[in-house]
């Protein structure tokens, strides 16, 4: 636990420029080829089930093809992105994300990283390099429903879910769909844990489901599927005929007299489509994976227990499989449905539309970067000119304006560390903290190089020092942080902020001015008049942002700079690499020719397409705000 004079530290000492590297991975790597392949799951690889297939895979494409591999347990939304984008730029020619929840975050980071084949292991998403595999475990599924339906003694039957997602709840529909096909009259218990590794509260839901006479329980839960088999395994030994099912791996071994069979997907699939990217051939659609003649997909018994299981039962699941394979059948699988009804001809089209949209992007990049349009990128410190195949960066800001910006966020550290306290008396401890804090200040200040400030801007500029130590006298003497305290501090400092803000500005347009009429002076005017200004910078400031306004009145433009209306000027949006920037301009010059070619406005695509007809229709829906509008 982090304590209160702890945050009080991070919050006051702002002097020091810290750069944190966040959304480092915890990575495992093997293997030594040039063909790199990287696994995300969702749990640990040892959990006998879903993840431990995926890691299977893995191993098994490292060692057949062979690849350098890599995998990381990524468990939440902001993980799955950070992951993604670590091994894209880390070079990595394919990416497994094994499971229905890492789509959205694929699909974003798979646009910036259009050499990397993103795969993910259930879902429907498709894109240039982003495609989908589905593994149809219902038909494996709809056969262990048929088996339990004939086998149980109970004419009960249980289900337990990890979490109540659509893959999960298809193979739940084909194991209900099979089990009625054999025993119309079944009675099927379906419980969900919340998540994928709890095994205890898997444990507790299949002892519950036991003693309300279920005898056959079916799992789809990775990790926590073990608390569900030890369950069954426990009340076996306490005399009650009862059995699990496995699922994803073959399970049968985890308990071998209780485990009846399971539905095994082969992680050889895999080592097939790696293959398939490895060597250029591999199409971005929809891969739906069942049964077919190289077995992916498998109902597999439990060879120790198989004898229970009567023969005409296993010839009837037999003849079952036989029609799925011809084709004569298939195992239902809702959630896909609208997708084999209506996914190829979309998908085909829509696939081939962002193919040959791709192929123009980096066809335009490399035009870019070797043609003869100047292209000013400002990031960070810096500002960079990209002008016939060569570059030059030069530094905008100095340490001066550094110096500035320090003493501002002296002023705001204060704040908002005090925010923290504001209801709470500072105890000794804190009050000693505190003491220090006011020498460390004085210490670091003193040696802020603040050479070229006008004298005047100095003095107000010691001003927020000496008002900060004072703020920090009345809190020590008081034992406590007011909110007149607070307004006090706040009204006095604020305008020598604005004063030393407006003076790092003059510093940092100084410079900037400088530097551009250098390079202009060295660019053609024929080829100075198709310069792009690219603007890299958060969102909160984009408007007013002090390179964009310099910018702005340099090319005398008058379009917006924003989502809309961009021409000359285009603000890269939290876009801090170069390739990113570049990616960003060239969809950018693709998109205005594409406009004025449909529309004779090249903003036109800058605008969302659908904008016009909403308008209209939504004007119909509430035509009382219309009237106001137009001020009737």
């Amino acid at each position: 636990m982090v304590s209160n004079k702890s945050k009080f530290r991070h919050s006051i000492t702002l002097i020091v420029i810290i750069k944190l590297f966040l959304g480092s991975v915890l990575t495992f790597e093997s293997g030594a080829d040039s063909f790199k392949v990287a696994l995300l799951i969702p749990g640990e690889v040892n959990d006998g089930s879903w993840n431990s297939l995926a890691y299977s895979g893995l191993k098994s494409i490292e060692k057949e093809l062979p690849a350098k591999t890599a995998y990381t347990v990524s468990k939440t939304s902001s993980q799955y992105e950070e992951d993604f984008k670590y091994y894209a730029k880390k070079g990595y020619n394919l990416i497994f994300g094994h499971g229905f929840e890492y789509q959205d975050a694929a699909k974003k980071i798979a646009v910036e990283y259009p050499d990397t084949t993103f795969i993910l292991t259930s879902g429907d998403t498709v894109g240039m390099n982003v495609t989908s595999i589905v593994f149809e475990l219902e038909e494996a599924v709809y056969l262990l429903g048929m088996l339990s339906g004939e086998f149980s003694q109970s004419g009960k039957v249980g289900l337990i879910g990890g979490r109540k997602i659509p893959s999960i709840e298809s193979t739940f529909h084909a194991f209900s769909e099979g089990a009625k096909a054999t025993n119309p009259t079944i009675e099927i218990m379906v419980d969900y844990i919340g998540d994928f590794e709890n095994q205890e509260k898997a444990k507790k839901l299949a002892l519950s489901q036991v003693n309300q006479g279920v005898d056959i329980i079916f799992h789809n839960a990775n990790a926590a599927g073990i608390g569900v088999i030890n369950a069954v395994s426990e009340s076996r030994k306490e005399g009650k005929s009862v059995y699990a099912l496995g699922s994803n791996q073959n399970q049968n071994e985890l308990a071998q007299n209780s485990v009846l069979a399971s539905a095994v997907i082969d992680p050889s699939v895999f080592v097939r489509i790696a293959q398939q990217v490895k060597e250029g051939k591999f199409e971005p659609k929809v891969m739906m994976i069942g049964m077919g003649p190289k077995d992916e997909i498998k109902l597999v018994y439990n060879p120790r227990i198989i004898s229970q299981i009567p023969v005409k039962t296993r010839t009837k699941i037999e003849e079952v499989r036989e029609n799925i394979l011809a084709g004569n059948l298939k195992a239902p699988r809702p959630q896909f449905l609208k997708l084999e009804k209506e996914f190829e001809l979309t998908d085909e089209i829509n696939v081939n539309f962002h193919l040959h949209y791709n192929q123009l992007v980096q066809k335009t990049k490399k035009q870019i970067l070797q043609g003869q349009m100047p292209v000013l990128i400002a990031f960070g410190n810096n500002i960079k000119l990209l002008y016939k195949g060569q570059e030059k960066t030069s530094r905008v800001l100095p340490a001066q304006y550094h110096s500035l910006k320090s003493i501002g966020h002296l002023a705001l550290g204060l704040y908002t560390a005090s925010l923290n306290y504001q209801s709470e008396g500072l105890s000794s401890v804190e009050i000693d903290q505190l003491t220090k804090e006011k020498d460390l200040i004085t210490e670091a200040l003193s040696n802020l190089q603040i050479v070229s400030i006008p004298p005047d801007i100095i003095t107000d500029q010691k001003k927020i020092i000496d008002e900060s130590i004072k703020f920090l006298d009345q809190i020590i003497e008081e034992e406590n942080i007011s909110t007149s305290h607070l307004n006090s501090f706040t009204s006095v400092v604020s305008p020598y902020l604005l004063e030393g803000a407006a003076v790092a500005a003059q510093l940092e347009l100084k410079n900037l001015h400088e530097i551009v009429t250098k390079w202009r002076n060295q660019i053609k005017d024929s080829d100075w008049r198709n310069v792009k200004i690219l603007i890299c910078g958060p969102h909160q400031p984009r408007h007013g942002h002090v390179t964009t306004q310099y910018f702005r009145r340099l090319l005398n433009e008058k379009a917006k700079v924003g989502a809309v209306g961009e021409d000359r000027i285009i603000y890269a949006e939290n876009k801090f690499d170069q390739d990113s920037v570049i990616d960003l301009l060239a969809r950018h010059i693709i998109d205005q020719k594409a406009a004025e070619a449909f529309f004779n406005d090249k903003f036109r695509l800058q605008r969302d397409l659908l904008q016009d007809g909403a308008k209209r229709y939504l004007d119909q829906l509430f035509p009382h705000e219309s009237e106001l509008k137009n001020g009737n």
